[in-house]
């Protein structure tokens, strides 16, 4: 049977049919499959309706045609016409629908659309290959406006549809939650927020809870139970999605472009699971993986020299996504590169810079108790920023480099932060930023180095460490204000 079937592709090698796409050959030598003209053909000849994993060779238009929930064309190498699968309608698992595009070339668009509901990991993305016009989307929660951090006292310049604009004031009655804006009110029930949607809320007392909800009407949230006391500075309110990935999301060994919208994760890796670029080069990700509407109550690590972009895949520039991970919210490591542009990083995450790695953030907000780190050869470049409430806003050591410009660091009162911090070795530049209301508003120490430039700092109990500009303090460090 190999024998004939490899003849029959060699015939078709001979003809150079036109029509004849050579890249998509008969399956697995190990069976022949049945030919008809026809869909219909094969169905009169089985004598019955077809069912799930019905599989036949079309002779017309010398393709592979599997049934799933309707009859498609299977694809052996190269995916060129645009392509969707439902979970769980057409395949059962979010894997099997991966698999669909594993090992093949996509030059089209693919879909994976999920329904509504929590589905066990680990979801493991691997293989995956797209061309320049070709691209990969795996669509949960399609509301825009879920993801979306409103903080107290902000005023972001990227909002999405429904979500208001001016300054946001959040405040609590009884179960009610009321997000209020200084030019338009967001409208909650016209973004799609219904009974049984959750939320995260970072209350006055700094804890991040999970709450459902029971109604919403115009810019105001009722939970079922009582609503934490918020309305302090840098307390915050975000919608979660109504779609869950439990356990690990793992993005490996693959070049291609990948967008994930919707979804409430669990730890995403970018890259090999505790592996380094040295160590397994060949399971380390190169491709990019764009986040949409998107939160993760643990963290998201890029461990793998490709990228990730939090701002939309369809040129919008509000990705809608909220990091509420304890410590190390987002990391990014080994040559990665993060840029993200309208997140928000809640409930004591931090943004780590390491190993070489590069990240650029803007217009996007840290409320209560989280900042950034930057170590060990590390770049950050942050514009239009806000930190409120924040232990320490920049802190970069090991070598590491801030290039912050046009971003406040906004606490109610001193003494309990530290605004900027350059330690062994570290070095910050600041434009046009504000530091106010901190213990120690800038401090260079252990050979750090920290310039500022049009910066105002003020309500500080002390302004700077070296106290003078331009004086070196421990181990040589330095701190120029102009």
């Amino acid at each position: 049977m190999a024998q004939s079937i490899f003849f029959r592709v060699q015939d078709n090698h001979a003809k150079a049919d036109a029509t004849f796409d050579h890249t998509l050959i008969p399956p697995t030598l190990g069976a022949v499959l049945p030919s008809y003209a026809s869909d219909a053909a094969f169905v009169a000849a089985k004598g019955s309706p077809a069912t799930e994993g019905d599989r036949y060779w079309n002779t017309t238009i010398k393709k592979e045609r599997e049934y799933t929930t309707a009859w498609r064309d299977i694809v052996y190498r190269v995916i060129d016409a645009n392509e969707t699968y439902n979970v769980p309608s057409d395949t059962a698992t979010i894997a099997v629908a991966l698999g669909k595009f594993e090992k093949k070339l996509l030059v089209a668009n693919g879909k994976i659309s999920v329904a509504a509901g929590t589905y066990s990991g680990p979801h493991t993305l691997k293989d995956i290959l797209t061309s320049d016009s070709g691209f990969l989307t795996i669509e949960g929660d399609t509301r825009d406006i879920v993801g979306f951090g409103f903080v107290h006292g902000s005023n972001p310049t990227l909002t999405p549809a429904n979500g208001g604009s001016g300054v946001i004031t959040l405040s609590n009655v009884g179960n009610d939650i009321t997000v209020a804006r200084a030019t338009t009110n967001p409208d909650f029930d016209a973004a799609g927020i219904v009974s049984g949607d959750t939320v995260w809320i970072a209350g006055d007392n700094g804890i991040t809870g999970v709450y459902t909800v029971s109604s919403a009407l115009n810019n105001v949230i009722t939970l079922t139970g009582a609503a934490p006391t918020i309305g302090g500075n840098g307390s915050v309110i975000v919608v979660i999605p109504n779609r869950r990935l439990d356990n690990l999301v793992a993005f490996k060994s693959f070049n291609g472009k990948v967008l994930l919208r919707g979804f409430d994760l669990g730890v995403l890796y970018f890259g090999e699971l505790n592996a380094s670029v040295a160590e397994l080069p060949g399971l380390v990700s190169s491709g990019t993986l764009f986040l949409r509407n998107c939160v993760s109550g643990s963290k998201v690590v890029n461990r793998g020299g490709g990228t990730i972009i939090c701002g939309g895949a369809d040129g919008s520039m509000v990705s809608a996504c909220t990091f509420s991970g304890g410590n190390q919210g987002v990391e990014t490591r080994n040559d990665g590169i993060i840029n993200m542009a309208g997140v928000t990083f809640m409930g004591q995450a931090n943004l780590e810079v390491n190993g070489g790695s590069k990240v650029y953030i803007e217009n996007s907000f840290f409320g209560k108790y989280c900042g950034t780190r930057v170590a060990y050869g590390g770049i950050l470049r942050i514009y239009n920023c806000e930190f409120r409430e924040v232990v320490s806003a920049l802190y970069c050591y090991y070598g590491g480099k801030i290039f912050a410009d046009s971003t406040k660091i906004k606490n109610s009162a001193p003494p309990m932060f530290t605004g900027v911090n350059a330690n062994y070795g570290g070095e910050i530049a600041m434009q046009s930023c504000v530091v106010e209301n901190c213990n120690l508003a800038v401090i260079a120490q252990s050979g750090g180095r920290i310039s500022a430039v049009s910066t105002v700092l003020s309500g500080n109990t002390q302004n700077y460490s070296p106290s003078t500009s331009g004086a070196l303090g421990n181990n040589g460090a330095l701190i120029a204000v102009n």
